[in-house]
């Protein structure tokens, strides 16, 4: 076992296998950083900036560029247009661009209002309340308690009158 250290040469310990290949940690972390340390010059497929990668294959600069061509490639499969329309807002009536081929509201806010206005109408073609009054709240309530069995209703009373001994 003649052999040394792969990086700096010096003589393995005392009492080392045949497969060990560095006399410390220290020599080890060192030969592989300068197995990574090779850099590949490479031009961004996307947008055209020349960078250097760990990898010869390495296809984009960063993972936004990767991502962004990832979303212009399902695009183009399936048929919708790559760039982004310009619409108006229905409900409030601002100019925006959408970030989907079928965006119809310029927020979240917007789409919910539009949503809660068609169920409020819906409501009153059908004739049912717009919010259920409080006498209908309450008889669903007894209604509720009464599909209890009688001894949990009877323990539930007990319980909040306080004559149930030990229980806050």
């Amino acid at each position: 076992m003649a052999k040394g250290c792969e990086h700096c040469g010096g003589p393995l310990p005392a009492g080392a296998t045949c497969r060990r290949r560095f006399c410390c940690r220290a020599c080890k972390q060192r030969a592989r950083g300068q197995r990574f340390a090779r850099r590949y010059r490479v031009e961004c497929r996307r947008c055209g900036v020349v960078f250097f990668a760990g990898k010869r294959h390495a296809a984009y600069c960063s993972p936004r560029c990767r991502a962004v061509a990832y979303l212009e490639r399902k695009r183009r499969r399936r048929g919708v247009p790559a760039d982004r329309q310009e619409k108006t807002c229905p409900t409030c009536g601002l100019r925006f661009v959408t970030r989907r081929a079928h965006g119809l509201y310029c927020s979240r806010q917007c789409g919910w209002y539009v949503m809660g206005q068609r169920r409020i109408e819906k409501r009153r073609k059908t004739g049912r309340r717009l919010f259920p009054s409080a006498a209908l709240v309450l008889r669903r309530a007894v209604a509720v308690r009464q599909q209890r069995s009688a001894k949990t209703a009877a323990w539930s009373i007990r319980r909040s009158m306080g004559k149930i001994e030990g229980l806050p």
